[in-house]
């Protein structure tokens, strides 16, 4: 996959504000997904300065994994809420450029719009590589929401502080909470439908996020 919009990553909290800003005018939150073949995942784990990240394709209709990679990097950026893709940006970059063949969505295991600029991961690496993503986390960022019923796959929306829909919430099989948003090149009902679409009942996560956490242990 190519990198189509370039910046540095080495940088501190008030440039990596500045670049999120710059990029927010790319945003493109129209669903620009025609048919859905192959869906991608991806997450990263850490062992103290080390991170390792993995990249899963699956057949969007059967859920089979077609591909699995995998590479391993240095963390460089700190944890600070709000700038995660300046932490893992830099070792999926690396991970995604290897890839030949774009997948027509990928899930990243953080958030997408449901950001305070509108920039989570999803949306971040959305922009930069020109490719449908969607936002799919544990635990909620920004926005407000009401718990959903209290059965599988009910979900109810996420807002900002003026009332506009962000994203949602999404319960699942094991009765946990999903916040998911879209990130880039797709719209909240495609958003909605894509991470239900590829949910098992054995799993708490669309199952190309779950087959890319499997992937990534150090």
């Amino acid at each position: 996959m190519e990198i189509k919009i370039k910046h540095k990553w080495d940088v501190d909290k008030e440039e990596a504000r500045r670049i999120q800003k710059d990029l927010r005018k790319y945003i493109d939150l129209k669903n620009r997904v025609e048919k859905v073949e192959k869906v991608g995942g991806v997450d990263c784990s850490y062992k103290e300065e080390k991170v390792k990240s993995a990249f899963v394709v699956c057949n969007y209709q059967t859920l089979e994994i077609i591909e699995v990679y995998t590479t391993e990097d240095y963390i460089t950026f700190p944890y600070i809420p709000s700038f995660f893709a300046f932490r893992e940006g830099p070792a999926i970059v690396k991970l995604l450029e290897k890839i030949k063949e774009k997948p027509d969505i990928i899930i990243f295991n953080g958030h997408g719009i449901a950001h305070p600029e509108k920039m989570g991961l999803a949306t971040h690496l959305g922009i930069i590589f020109d490719i449908p993503t969607i936002g799919c986390a544990r635990e909620i960022l920004y926005g407000n929401y009401t718990i959903p019923p209290s059965f599988p796959l009910a979900s109810t929306f996420i807002k900002d502080k003026d009332g506009e829909v962000m994203g949602h919430v999404l319960r699942n099989y094991n009765n946990g909470l999903l916040f998911i948003s879209p990130g880039h090149k797709i719209d909240l009902k495609t958003t909605l439908s894509v991470i239900i679409r590829t949910m098992k009942k054995e799993y708490g996560l669309p199952y190309p996020l779950y087959a890319a956490h499997s992937n990534c242990s150090l």
